[in-house]
């Protein structure tokens, strides 16, 4: 169930990091995106994006995280506040070792969290996709995870 996944990684979250930008969960109905996968694996991808998204985003913003399904995929977004990514640059960011961040934030990050989160999707059937924020602001990542069967059944 991402729902109850996205809210236990939030919680954790909430434990470790004293956070500067908020983080908002529009949390799916009644187990409708039930997924078959790792859940540590699947865990590590929506940490990934999130943390992505906290590190470009400005004071004052919130990083927002929906999830939602569709008659046979569960599709996560995450949106962020920042800079947003450039059409051109949008394969790039899932290549290995790649970063395109201020000078003052370089060397803190190992531009391996898309690559290694994007890995994680593939590996689970799904696919993950990049385009403008919401409003044309920053940046949206969005997950689509096949759902499990019976979520199918039963959605």
């Amino acid at each position: 169930d991402l729902a109850q996944l996205i809210e236990g990684l939030l919680a954790h979250r909430a434990d470790r990091l004293a956070a500067a930008v908020p983080i908002a969960f529009a949390r799916p109905s009644g187990g409708c995106a039930r997924v078959q996968g790792d859940p540590g694996q699947l865990s590590r991808v929506f940490d990934n994006l999130l943390d992505n998204a906290v590190s470009f985003s400005p004071p004052g913003s919130v990083v927002r995280i929906g999830a939602t399904a569709t008659a046979g995929d569960a599709i996560v977004t995450v949106d962020d506040e920042g800079p947003g990514i450039p059409e051109h640059l949008r394969d790039a960011v899932f290549e290995r070792f790649h970063s395109s961040r201020p000078p003052e934030q370089f060397g803190t990050h190992s531009g391996l969290g898309l690559a290694i989160a994007k890995a994680i999707v593939d590996a689970h059937g799904g696919t993950m996709g990049i385009e403008d924020g919401p409003e044309g602001r920053g940046t949206r990542f969005t997950v689509t995870l096949p759902l499990n069967q019976d979520a199918r059944d039963h959605g």
